[in-house]
């Protein structure tokens, strides 16, 4: 079942309420028992997502009925937020990604629905929260410690993995007032008083530096962040983020509507490499520690 106003509450256009309103009236009432099955279970949501997929016709594409069912789930994790005390306003912000997802479906597929759906797992699973401008993984850290800024993550110490939803600017206080508000949320968890926030993308990958420009948004949040590891690919996997459509080793055909687009179009032009750069960011409470 959807939650209640939600489609509002979290940015539908007038447009998208009237999609959403006629796919749901088309769709099988299957999507429904599919819903509460996986919210009322540990199944996987990607076996789920097999099943809902089967739901698809020549009148509702396949990305459509996982945007449904997706939209099904929200009233049944909404009642988990009560049940557990967590505040309604997480939960509409943190389905706001909803929104997101959409628009970057139509934007690269025009279509409306979601390519991503299997995402939803962490949210559903409540492991996953957005606060202000971020959303966060709880995480409990594997393997060799880590030391970030002459502090240290060891084995079995929680942290937080960081995404970055496509919902505007990344300004810096609106990441400063995230971290804030994570680590007000979490600080119980820590082992010290420090906070360890991981995120890894393409944003941060150096060579892009140049192309984003060193004071824009981008660049700035980079450096809140001390790289850990920088990984170099063959492709641009990115690239619909940039252009709204895949990159497929030509530049052609690319959109050169924004100083961006140009800017990156340039960069591949001249033999720029791809990749991403995985790090952390160490927040205390009152300050981001690791900020450059």
């Amino acid at each position: 079942m959807i939650a209640k106003n939600l489609l509002s509450d979290i940015g539908f256009s007038d447009e998208d309420i009237k999609d959403y309103q006629y796919y749901r009236s088309i769709v099988s009432g299957k999507i429904e028992e599919y819903a509460y099955n996986y919210m009322h279970s540990e199944d996987r949501l990607t076996d789920t997502l097999e099943k809902v997929s089967s739901l698809k016709t020549d009148k509702i594409h396949e990305y459509t009925v996982h945007l449904l069912f997706v939209l099904e789930c929200t009233g049944y994790l909404e009642e988990l937020y009560i049940k557990n005390n967590i505040s309604l306003d997480i939960f509409v912000n943190s389905m706001k990604d909803i929104k997101c997802k959409l628009n970057e479906c139509r934007m690269v597929h025009n279509i409306f629905g979601t390519f991503v759906a299997s995402w939803y797992g962490g949210f559903f699973r409540m492991n996953r929260f957005a606060f202000g401008r971020l959303q966060f993984d709880l995480c409990k850290h594997e393997g060799e410690s880590v030391t970030v800024s002459g502090h240290t993550l060891n084995e079995g110490d929680f942290y937080l993995g960081c995404h970055i939803p496509s919902s505007g600017p990344l300004l810096p206080e609106l990441v400063e007032d995230s971290f804030r508000m994570a680590y007000d949320t979490y600080k119980d968890r820590l082992s010290g008083n420090t906070l360890f926030i991981k995120c890894g993308t393409y944003l941060f990958y150096p060579p892009f530096e140049s192309v984003f420009g060193e004071e824009s948004n981008t660049v700035r949040f980079a450096k809140c962040f001390e790289l850990t590891q920088v990984k170099q690919g063959e492709t641009f996997n990115d690239a619909w983020r940039i252009f709204g459509e895949d990159y497929r080793g030509i530049t052609s055909g690319l959109k050169r509507e924004t100083s961006l687009q140009k800017k990156f179009i340039s960069y591949i032009d001249n033999d720029g490499t791809f990749g991403l750069g995985i790090g952390y960011a160490l927040f205390n409470g009152k300050r981001i520690i690791t900020k450059r």
